[in-house]
Formats: C-alpha cells, structure tokens, sequence
C-alpha cells in the first residue's frame, strides 16, 4: 500500500511496517518512522481505499458551494477552479475560474478541489459576521480535513501584513476560505447561506 502525503509517500514494507519514502524523488530513501508515528501512519496507508471517495464527496461539496457563493449579492469573488467563466458574482471575466481554459487544471483535476475562497464585498466586517454566522462550517486551524473549516487570512495566516501588502499579494480582507468535508451537501448550503446573509 502507498499514500501520496504532501511531504512525500507513505508506503508499508513487506511485512506491513509503515516506512516514510523520501520527499524529492531524485533523493528518495526508506525511512523508518518513530515508534510513536505507526499508529498514525498505519491509519493514513488503510485510508488509501477510501481517499478517492472521500475527495469526490469533498469536490461535490466545494463545487455546490462555490455555485452557491457565486448567486450571491455580499460576495464580490469567488475563487474555486471548476466555476465556469462568466457565473453571476464571480470573476466572469477570468478564464482561470473555468479549467476548460486552464491547461494545467484541465490537465491535473478531475473537478475543482475540496477548497475555494470568497471575497466578501463588506470587506472584514462582512466576514467576521458571516463566520460568526456558521453553525456547521468551524473556524480551523488547519483545512482539509474530513470536517469542513474556514480560516479568515486577514487575522490569521496574513495577520502579520499590513492592508496594503495583502492586497499586493491578492488577499482581500473579506477573504474567507472554505475547506470543503465529507458533511452533507444540504446542509453545508445552508450554513453558508445563513452566513451570506448575515454578511449583507
């Protein structure tokens, strides 16, 4: 069994010992773990089965979502790879929004991702009050997980930025990001449309 991880691949050895294969291919070595990481790493080589399950339901969530933002009069952006060009609310005039026109996505993914961002047009005020507005949809301090999360960049992961230096780097302070689990579909179309109100 073997796992791409973003720090490399898992895989188990002939004896079904987990050992951690070296991150760059050109410098691949087996590693074995430490004792305190087998459990852990046993975990991650028996999800393999699942994993491409576990996307799909992540990508049909985030694909609603995004669909859903997109309709919406307090968001200004959406940012999500499988929104078709020219959607109401999003960035029609952007091309990179529909993969059809992006080679690389087009290229690389099946559909678009577990994960998209919305600009609020409220600016902070908007997105502290739409994720304060989430009941289901948790702020998280680490995304892409089986339960979805949220991260407002502005307070958090950019805090350190001023205003002007997000904006250069393209993160707005209505920035919200969504990290899509394996919920129900209805349900998380629901908290977000409770948040999009609240929102203005």
């Amino acid at each position: 069994a073997c796992m791409e991880l973003l720090e490399g691949r898992l895989a188990a050895d002939e004896d079904g010992f987990p050992v951690a294969v070296g991150a760059p291919a050109h410098q691949r070595t087996d590693v074995p773990l430490a004792p305190d990481s087998l459990a852990a790493a046993r975990e991650a080589v028996a999800a393999c089965p699942r994993l491409a399950l576990r996307l799909e339901r992540q990508s049909a969530n985030a694909a609603r979502l995004a669909e859903l933002a997109a309709a919406h009069p307090a968001v200004s952006a959406v940012h999500y790879p499988g929104l078709p060009a020219g959607r109401p609310g999003g960035r029609g005039d952007d091309p990179a929004f529909d993969p059809a026109f992006d080679p690389v996505a087009a290229g690389q993914m099946a559909n678009g991702g577990p994960m998209l961002a919305l600009e609020l047009a409220g600016g902070l005020p908007a997105a502290r009050a739409a994720v304060d507005a989430l009941e289901l949809l948790r702020i998280s301090p680490s995304l892409g997980g089986v339960e979805s999360g949220v991260v407002l960049p502005a307070v958090t992961s950019h805090r350190s930025l001023t205003a002007a230096q997000r904006a250069e780097r393209g993160i707005a302070d209505g920035l919200v990001r969504i990290s899509c689990g394996i919920e129900d579909g209805d349900d998380l179309a629901a908290d977000l449309q409770r948040a999009l109100a609240a929102a203005g």
